[in-house]
């Protein structure tokens, strides 16, 4: 979408310009408020022609500001992703944007995180990992040009490069190589802050989901639990962090087979909420694959519909085919036992809330997997 924001403060910037500049600011004007129309109305296909208007008048007068630009791209991203239309003519034009933000000077490099991002998500929509992975290393670079070499920020960004690399190497694609250098990278990072400091915790928790992406569960349950030992729910500064970071872990220890211990964590988690106006999944689970197949039955559907109690647990569950197997209902219901929700609160008080409906889908070719998901 828009950031209306962004353009009207490009705006008001135009209306300061020479009046040799006057053409531009018109004809900028005038395109983006076509862009934006053409987006309430829904065609993407004229608000994508639109910011290629913007983005000529660019090219030929430059940009009326840096954030104007920044968004055009922005939204030229949006309506190549929606459109599924000039992607990689859309990727060109953004990393032309983006030479031309590098040649201003450090000033830019937070600018810059914007776009790069743009590009990682529009080459991994393609496939080009090999893009995606130098447009990371050209993030980490940007980061660190923004925010220092021992930032808070430029860890998150190694681990995230790490995470990316960890996932490839599950598929054909393969891994990116030296994900252990940006986790010690991390890890140094983290090592140069307080023990206790907000920042060094959040590094630490994003480690830790990286460990369990990768199946170390035991080290994971290991850093959350320092990390909840350090954090206090009543803390306002901490409690954000306090519920994230539990929240994972009882999701970790109901993957492990934990449950018990995961139950307790939902507890302290239910205990310390004061208010929470719609019931958050914590542990899900998926149906156990199907056994019965029958050749005429490819894709299975069906939805459970439940209440969620106090205890953050689904009552009253009710399995309904949608469409394939008539077995699958009783998988679903089965599945639904497992998972776990922080329930709605008012005034630290749980309670129950009912018709709720979650649906699941399994295909012969690709079967469900049983396996809890982080929260």
């Amino acid at each position: 979408m828009v950031n209306k924001r962004g353009v009207a403060l490009g705006l008001i910037l135009l209306a300061s310009a020479g009046a040799s500049d006057a053409w531009a600011a018109a004809d900028w004007k005038a395109a983006n408020q076509a862009m934006g129309k053409a987006l309430e109305a829904g065609d993407n296909q004229a608000a994508y022609a639109h910011s290629q208007e913007a983005l000529r008048l660019y090219r030929e007068a430059g940009a009326p500001s840096e954030e104007m630009l920044v968004n055009l791209a922005i939204n030229m991203a949006d309506m190549a992703g929606r459109t599924r239309t000039d992607i990689d003519a859309s990727l060109r034009e953004i990393k032309a944007i983006i030479k031309d933000l590098k040649e201003k000077g450090p000033a830019s490099a937070k600018n810059r995180l914007y776009l790069h991002n743009v590009v990682i998500d529009l080459s991994k929509a393609r496939g080009y990992w090999a893009d995606a992975k130098n447009e990371y290393l050209a993030l980490i670079a940007a980061t660190e040009e923004a925010f220092g070499p021992d930032s808070p920020e430029l860890a998150l960004v190694h681990i995230e490069y790490a995470r990316q690399s960890q996932m490839l190497g599950r598929m054909r694609s393969g891994p990116w190589g030296n994900a252990s250098g940006h986790l010690e990278a991390a890890e140094r990072i983290a090592g140069k802050l307080p023990p206790a400091n907000l920042n060094r915790l959040a590094i630490l928790r994003m480690l830790a989901i990286y460990d369990i992406e990768g199946r170390r569960h035991d080290e994971a349950v290991r850093r959350l639990e320092g990390i909840v030992a350090k954090l206090s729910p009543d803390d306002k500064a901490q409690a954000s962090l306090w519920h994230q970071t539990m929240g994972t872990l009882a999701a970790t220890l109901a993957r492990m087979g934990e449950q018990e211990k995961a139950d307790a964590a939902i507890a302290r988690i239910i205990a310390n909420t004061q208010e929470n106006p719609e019931p958050k999944a914590l542990v899900m689970w998926s149906p156990d694959p199907l056994e019965d197949w029958n050749e005429d039955r490819m894709t299975t559907s069906a939805t459970a519909h439940f209440d969620i109690g106090p205890d953050g647990r689904a009552q009253n569950i009710r399995g309904e085919l949608i469409s394939g197997n008539p077995q699958y209902p009783a998988y679903v219901v089965e599945a639904m036992k497992k998972w776990r929700w922080v329930p709605v609160i008012h005034d630290g008080v749980p309670e129950v809330s009912r018709e709720h409906s979650q649906r699941f889908n399994v295909s012969r070719e690709r079967e469900a997997r049983t396996g809890s998901r982080l929260p």
